[in-house]
């Protein structure tokens, strides 16, 4: 009799399971709908099939590479179809996605930059952004060191409370316990955006 109930148990553990990731799929593929998620968040190429979920970017094959390269403690992939997500990966890529992450990773691109085709350049190019933040705009003060008496712009404000809120994840993260990010149910990146779309 206790056997049978397990046994039960676990069919409707799986089926609940299978269900789950099928409405996952389903997410994903309505994301990959958007516009700006049709095309690499790095390189612009068409049909990205991989995604960086704590980004909340999707990418091509050859960037998702090289983010894998950059290690799990700045970019955590995987494939939109071969992988099991879980819910937390689904909603972490689902508040975010290429056009909002890009708005603030890549606002201060120079005027006519051009994507990086061969492989080292595009590493080159994803290192800079992602684990230097080259491209954010920083706030910058006149000759002098005195402050500028204008006001800093929306995306500015953003960046001076993402750099804040990623500066604490980071020492913050260090000392967190298993239990501790277990209990997270968003990553701290969406954090940070949530709060710079409130300045």
């Amino acid at each position: 009799m206790r056997i049978g109930w397990t046994q039960n148990n676990c069919m409707a553990s799986r089926n609940k399971s299978s269900r789950s990731q099928e409405a996952h799929k389903q997410i994903l593929a309505d994301l990959l709908k958007d516009p700006s998620n049709k095309i690499c968040a790095d390189c612009r190429a068409k049909g990205p099939r991989w995604a960086s979920w704590n980004l909340g970017v999707f990418m091509c094959i050859r960037c998702a590479g090289i983010h894998r390269n950059l290690g799990v403690h700045i970019s955590r992939v995987k494939s939109v179809n071969l992988d099991t997500w879980t819910d937390e990966q689904i909603e972490s890529i689902s508040s975010l996605g290429n056009a909002k992450v890009n708005s603030i990773y890549e606002c201060g691109l120079p005027n006519g930059f051009v994507r990086p085709m061969d492989d080292f350049a595009a590493e080159t190019f994803i290192r800079a952004k992602y684990e230097h933040k080259k491209y954010c705009r920083r706030l910058s003060s006149p000759p002098g060191g005195t402050q500028s008496a204008k006001k800093p712009s929306p995306v500015e404000k953003m960046f001076i409370c993402v750099s804040a809120i990623l500066g604490m994840w980071i020492n913050y993260s260090t000392y967190k316990t298993k239990e501790d990010k277990k209990e997270d149910r968003q990553t701290d990146r969406h954090k940070e955006i949530r709060l710079s779309q409130d300045v």
